[in-house]
């Protein structure tokens, strides 16, 4: 959170001070009055996104951590039950959220998010009850299929190649358009370009080449909207 206003603040000519003791860590911003507004919805912005993201993953990671499930694949369920209905509970949070002179997190998560609390609680133990089926990877893909439909993509379509020029195996090339301008990305193993998907949870991918791992090509095809070019 404080890396991400540490950023943003700059836009608004706003500043950011942080405090910590071995029991709480202080943060306070200003800025000029004509930028109050924005910067009280970027803070809105960083709350949330903290909440939905890291608190949510450390607070399902812990739910689910004895489930029966390999490592490989809890780890991507876990990424896409936090990515999961990401708007709903969105709203859920910002509902909730008054922004005074001062707020604590910590009071805001124990005291005022507990059908949000719930609502993880009730998916950690559908995971933990059906752990058993989701050892089979055309079962997995099935429910990561569910999941995404209800994740609002961060990316309309991508590009993906194994090797690039240098033809190397199990590196992976990502190409794609946001806000405009285009990017590449290079990931050096299988899970985590899946982790990386699921977290953009893009409508289309485009498959160009082959692809030596045939475990990751049917998992892209069978939980994404995939074409082969």
């Amino acid at each position: 959170m404080e890396r991400f206003l540490s950023i943003r603040l700059k836009d608004y000519k706003g500043v950011l001070a942080k405090s910590e003791n071995a029991h709480r860590t202080s943060i306070s911003i200003a800025c000029v009055k004509e930028h109050k507004n924005e910067v009280i919805a970027l803070i809105k912005e960083a709350i949330i996104m903290t909440i939905l993201c890291q608190i949510k993953f450390e607070y399902l990671t812990k739910a689910m951590k004895n489930i029966r499930l390999n490592e490989e694949s809890h780890e991507i369920l876990l990424a896409s039950l936090v990515a999961f209905d990401r708007e709903t509970e969105s709203e859920m949070v910002d509902k909730s959220l008054k922004l005074g002179e001062q707020i604590a997190l910590d009071g805001l998560f124990n005291f005022r998010l507990n059908e949000l609390k719930k609502r993880w609680d009730d998916i950690a133990l559908l995971a933990r009850n059906n752990a058993t089926y989701l050892n089979n990877d055309e079962a997995l893909c099935e429910l990561l299929r569910f999941l995404l439909s209800a994740i609002s993509p961060k990316i309309m379509r991508l590009d993906i190649s194994e090797g690039g020029k240098g033809g190397d195996k199990g590196q992976y090339f990502v190409k794609g358009d946001y806000q405009g301008g285009g990017f590449e990305y290079k990931i050096n193993c299988a899970n985590q370009l899946l982790l990386y998907l699921i977290n953009v949870a893009p409508l289309e991918l485009n498959l160009h080449g082959k692809f030596s791992d045939k475990k990751l090509l049917n998992r892209l095809t069978n939980i994404f909207e995939t074409s082969v070019v």
